[in-house]
């Protein structure tokens, strides 16, 4: 190892051999020496054995600057990313530096565009590659949520709100917010899942929940029970149908009971009752409509059923044919054969054409002026023969005009212990009115063929036209057993309390 001032001094051939040979030997080992040379020049080489590394001078001949280990390790001065440790003749700014203890850093253009540390390569900018393999764990950050390629679980995995996005304006979205997961559709077209077989499940595919199949149904399940599935012809429920808002149906309908149909028939805008199938209305179905194969039939079971309207009209089935028109704060019509012949007015009823009662008619023109009635209120037994008694059925009514008439209906009702022939007649005061058999009596057989049997005769009537007067006019029935009957003795027959009185005062 030598170093020498690289100045030859004058001296005799010897010495001046001996120091050129100094020089050389400085020369050959690079001035090496665990000092550095007393005399320095500007590019000289220091092979510096205390450090162990090889040296050259600066330009200014001010400073030392190292190039390598002695031992052959190139070992370079730190630099910075403007004066890299390797730059390039030309481009000074680019080439490799260290930033750190452990750090190795590429400079592009004076910016740092990769770093390699103990945890890793660290690049900013764009990488461009074409292809490459990643053998551990790979972390996309964002700016609020990761993405991780996590290797040991074999999966590529979203934070909360980390998003994967489709399409050149993010227009499909899929991702979690923390509490919901989302496939959104948030551009523009329409979101699309294509497949043979569609099914929907719970998170933990025990439990189906909708299935779709190919030129095949669709089902809906509730609970894993299915609910709902489209067929050829529309859908078939299993269970009841709720429905909170408006519902549509735009083809028929049929609502299948257990024994008849209701079908909602488009083409006729009519909900069809079949036969005994009856639409029903209140808590207790009070009321009811429906047609039993031969009659309809408006059935009410509770309260009074009452029609409610300023006009109400009951035509034929045709609808070309009145039967009843009835106003609000006008006339009630009443028709035969399309012709109108009762309606009512504020002072009373019209009538067109003759009023008939039991076969006799009215003048034409008489109006009903009133009605008194009388039901008989006390049972009696009788066996009189061949002699009338009063039967105390009576009513009393008081004419209106003189000129009037007065029509009587009677009603008698008897209970004979065997078969018991009954004459009878009704009388104005004394005065016997005839009722269309001689003698002023109607007869009747009344069958009884053990004790207790009751016989009704039916309602006779009697037209009287010759009241003449406005006093008060009493009328009452008489009875009698016919003598000819053998069977009769003692009080074998009851003149009943049901018997019943009626008196109409018609205009003359």
């Amino acid at each position: 190892m030598a170093t020498h001032d690289y100045v030859i001094d004058n001296s005799t051939g010897a010495n001046v051999r001996a120091d050129i040979n100094n020089v050389l030997a400085a020369i050959v080992s690079n001035n090496s020496g665990s000092s550095e040379p007393s005399t320095t020049y500007a590019y000289q080489w220091w092979a510096d054995t205390n450090a162990g590394v090889l040296k050259i001078r600066n330009s200014a001949n001010n400073a030392w600057v190292t190039l390598l280990e002695l031992d052959g390790t190139l070992t370079l001065e730190d630099g910075s990313n403007s004066a890299p440790a390797i730059g390039f003749r030309d481009d000074l700014n680019t080439g490799i530096f260290s930033s750190g203890a452990d750090n190795l850093d590429i400079t592009c253009g004076g910016t740092t565009r990769a770093n390699f540390s103990s945890s890793g390569l660290n690049v900013t900018g764009t990488v461009t590659d074409d292809g490459a393999t990643h053998d551990g764990d790979v972390t996309f950050t964002g700016a609020s949520a990761n993405i991780v390629f996590d290797k040991s679980d074999n999966q590529l995995e979203f934070a909360d709100n980390a998003k994967a996005e489709f399409g050149t304006g993010g227009d499909l979205e899929i991702y979690h917010d923390g509490t919901d997961s989302y496939i959104g559709e948030v551009g523009t077209g329409v979101l699309k899942i294509l497949s043979n077989t569609f099914r929907v499940n719970n998170a933990a595919n025990s439990e189906s929940m909708i299935k779709a199949l190919e030129n095949g149904q669709v089902e809906l399940y509730h609970n894993n029970v299915k609910k709902f599935e489209t067929t050829s012809s529309g859908a078939s429920v299993t269970g009841g149908i709720t429905a909170s808002g408006a519902s549509t149906f735009n083809e028929d309908v049929t609502f299948t009971g257990t024994n008849v149909n209701i079908v909602f028939d488009k083409t006729a805008d009519a909900f069809e009752f079949a036969d005994n199938a009856e639409a029903r209305f209140g808590s207790s179905d009070d009321l009811k409509f429906f047609h039993n194969g031969t009659n309809s039939v408006i059935q009410n079971n509770t309260g009074t059923l009452v029609l409610q309207s300023d006009t109400f009209n009951i035509n034929n089935s045709a609808g070309n044919e009145a039967l009843i028109n009835a106003t609000a704060n006008g006339a009630v019509e009443l028709y035969h054969n399309n012709s109108k012949k009762i309606e009512t007015t504020s002072g009373g009823i019209d009538v067109t054409g003759a009023i008939t009662v039991n076969g006799s008619a009215l003048s034409a023109g008489g109006k009903l002026l009133q009605v008194v009635s009388n039901v008989y209120k006390t049972d009696q037994s009788f066996s009189t023969q061949g002699s009338y008694f009063d039967t105390g059925l009576t009513a009393t009514i008081t004419p209106t005009s003189s000129s009037s008439h007065i029509l009587v209906f009677a009603q008698l009702t008897f209970q004979p212990e065997g078969d018991s022939a009954v004459q009878f007649k009704v009388l104005r005061g004394s005065t016997n009115l005839e009722v269309g058999v001689s003698g002023g009596g109607t007869q009747a057989l009344i069958a009884g063929t053990q004790a207790g049997s009751r016989g009704s005769y039916p309602s006779m009537q009697v037209f009287d036209t010759g009241i003449s007067t406005t006093s008060s006019t009493t009328y009452k029935v008489q009875c009698q057993v016919d003598s000819a009957n053998s069977r009769i003795n003692g009080r074998d027959t009851d003149f009943r309390a049901c018997s019943v009185m009626t008196l109409m005062e018609v205009s003359g």
